[in-house]
């Protein structure tokens, strides 16, 4: 059949979309991928619950993902969203999540406060652990230590006809993990079939575990401190505290306490210069009752401060 030259150009689009229409139909999102909140940073206690899924026209063709994307929202005192702006990760999921951060509903807070929502998307990939002939254990980073940290890392790996890893990329996890379980999963080697494909991708989950024995705690510990230095705001080059910040907000400093009281590693999102060198600086000197234990109990918390327009802190 003789088409058009113009039909010609575009009937190939036209049927790679009809495809995955197609294929899409009848198909769950949780078929294809899923889309999790793996934690909030600067939420503290607060619960955060968007309703999100996997969308079906992004499970085919190049947009095929796995990582995390972070979204910095802001909460009023009603515990409303009033704003929502993806800051990393993959840009064809950045305004679907940005629309869903803007679902979330909390409790009533005491002031506005900003944190970073940080959702986990899986396109549904084959867990290779199992396939591995040689899975390596990721060595527990050293510098990780002071920090407590913990929990899942999963590396999208790809590997050869001959089992070998050509490729490791963090996908999701604690970024003070990811760099060992990327070296432990480039050391690994697969069990390959009659016919194998060129390159096979999957994941490869490890669970790290801080050898320090550590504890949550999962509300703002001021009040439990003996004593809290007092941030300053003032600087040369901020020598109006109006410009510091348009609003109040409140702002949490993840820290450890080790067994005798003292405060041995800090950590916040807050990306203001001038406040989060301020409230690093108060938290790292906070002080604390010595943990009562036979056995060293080091803990995990955050503190929280209020910044204030006129450059005051509270906490």
């Amino acid at each position: 059949m003789h088409l058009p030259p113009t039909l010609r150009e575009i009937l190939p689009g036209l049927m790679l979309i009809l495809c995955s229409l197609v294929s899409a139909n009848g198909q769950n999102s949780s078929d294809i991928g899923s889309i999790t909140v793996v934690r909030c940073e600067g939420c503290g206690d607060i619960r955060v619950e968007p309703a999100v899924a996997y969308p079906a026209h992004l499970g085919y063709g190049p947009h095929k993902y796995s990582g995390e994307i972070s979204v910095s929202i802001v909460i009023n005192e009603e515990g409303v969203v009033t704003s929502a702006k993806a800051i990393s990760g993959h840009p064809y999921f950045r305004p679907l999540l940005e629309k869903a951060s803007l679902t979330i509903r909390t409790r009533p807070i005491a002031t506005k406060k900003e944190a970073v929502v940080v959702y986990a998307i899986r396109h549904s990939v084959e867990i290779l652990n199992g396939r591995a002939s040689s899975l390596p254990k990721p060595r527990y980073p050293p510098a990780a230590r002071k920090y407590c940290a913990d929990g899942k890392v999963e590396v999208e790996v790809t590997f050869n006809r001959a089992g070998r890893v050509i490729n490791a990329l963090a996908r999701t996890g604690d970024e003070l993990l990811t760099q060992a379980a990327v070296i432990a999963a480039k050391r690994a080697r697969f069990r390959t079939v009659h016919a194998q494909p060129a390159r096979t991708v999957g994941i490869l989950v490890y669970t790290f575990k801080c050898p320090w024995l550590c504890i949550t705690v999962t509300v703002p510990v001021n009040k439990r401190a003996i004593s809290i230095p007092k941030p300053q705001l003032e600087s040369k080059f901020h020598p109006d505290p109006l410009q510091i910040v348009e609003d109040e907000t409140s702002v949490d400093v993840a820290i450890v306490v080790s067994p005798d009281g003292s405060v041995i590693s800090t950590r916040t999102r807050e990306r203001h210069p001038l406040i989060r060198s301020a409230l690093i600086k108060s938290a790292a000197g906070a002080i604390f009752s010595p943990t009562p234990s036979s056995r060293p109990v080091y803990v995990r918390a955050f503190l929280r401060y209020t910044v204030k327009r006129s450059g005051e802190v509270t906490y």
